[in-house]
């Protein structure tokens, strides 16, 4: 990367982390303030509602990228063309494309960083927020969940659509806390037509007078083993799933023919929402020699908002429009993509 490109590069990056930061202070106020609200009403500590806001900063990083990216494009090269060096630069013979190559050396690394961030950092900032909400359910380090009721506890390994749990541990204790009874559940699956749990391999050890009675059964139905309401509070949601556990339930919504349109969908959103900020940058191009060369910056930062709603508008739309009417899951995430990568092109061939 030559001096020049790393002076573009910094001006937009130094402009993003500023809109980043100034985005995420907004939203930790407001999540401090919700989770404090619910502290009070649950009568817990407020130094829970002030680690459970610190634990939505990695979502809220993730979800204000792309907009912070923009931002950053149009003040960082708002700047340098109203000190008139984006003229120098084009008078020394660097085209249109040429500049927002320069830009577009933040933008692919910075995507990168926040696909993993996505991939990783936000699932585990995820079940650490669950984790800190305390009360009878709680989740362990690899994503497993500890479930209380009354004297019996709970471990399941995986949560599934449908609510469906695999890998089940049942401890049931008896008066005085003495171990009365452990399962094994390969599967369970609730049906909510007839309010009961359907087990798949079944292994039942009841401890009885010092020794332990042993049954294998392939099949059972048990009219209680987990409240379905219970499940749903710690239930995954579709858009907060990394994408290796994405694939993983579309392909057991497949196998068992299940409909996997939303996972699907989020699936695609997850890998190609990180790079959605790539045509959105190199718009931050022509606009510096269009109407917002001369702009201050308040007008740069409200026109990039404008774009950045618009266009995030446009995905959810497309994105809910491909679930409800079982369009291909490519459609409602590559299309608003590759429009606005068509635009981007149309915008710079334009100032060229």
């Amino acid at each position: 990367m030559k001096r020049v490109d790393r002076y573009i590069a910094r001006a937009v990056l130094v402009g993003s982390v500023l809109a980043l930061a100034a985005l995420l202070a907004v939203n930790f106020v407001v999540d401090l303030a919700h989770f404090a609200r619910k502290a009070a009403h649950y009568d817990m500590a407020m130094d829970v509602a002030l680690l459970r806001a610190v634990l939505v900063v990695p979502r809220r990083i993730y979800e204000f990228f792309p907009t912070a990216l923009l931002l950053g494009g149009l003040v960082g090269l708002g700047g340098l063309a109203a000190r008139n060096e984006l003229l120098v630069l084009r008078g020394f013979g660097w085209s249109i494309y040429r500049l927002a190559a320069s830009v577009l050396w933040v933008g692919v690394p910075v995507s990168l960083m926040v696909l993993a961030l996505g991939e990783y950092g936000v699932p585990a900032a995820e079940r650490a927020l669950k984790a800190a909400g305390g009360g009878a359910v709680s989740v362990g380090r690899a994503g497993d969940l500890w479930i209380r009721e009354g004297r019996r506890f709970i471990n399941v390994a995986r949560v599934l659509p449908g609510r469906t749990l695999e890998g089940v541990w049942v401890y049931d204790f008896g008066e005085g806390l003495l171990l009365r009874e452990v399962v094994w559940i390969h599967r369970a699956r609730y049906d909510e037509s007839r309010g009961v749990w359907h087990l798949r391999s079944v292994i039942r050890n009841r401890i009885l007078d010092g020794r332990i009675e042993q049954e294998r059964f392939r099949t059972q139905e048990w009219e209680h083993l987990v409240q379905p309401t219970t499940l749903d509070l710690v239930a995954e949601e579709p858009e907060r799933m990394p994408a290796r556990r994405l694939a993983e339930y579309v392909n057991y919504l497949r196998a068992n023919g299940l409909d996997p349109g939303r996972y699907e969908v989020a699936l695609w959103s997850r890998l190609v929402n990180p790079f959605t900020v790539l045509p959105l940058l190199a718009m931050a191009v022509p606009f510096s020699f269009g109407p917002l060369r001369k702009a201050g910056a308040g007008q740069r930062l409200m026109a990039g908002m404008v774009v950045g709603v618009v266009f995030h508008l446009v995905r959810e739309a497309f994105s809910n429009m491909a679930v409800i009417y079982d369009w291909a899951p490519w459609v409602g995430t590559l299309l608003p993509f590759g429009v606005l990568t068509g635009i981007a092109v149309w915008m710079l061939r334009r100032a060229n």
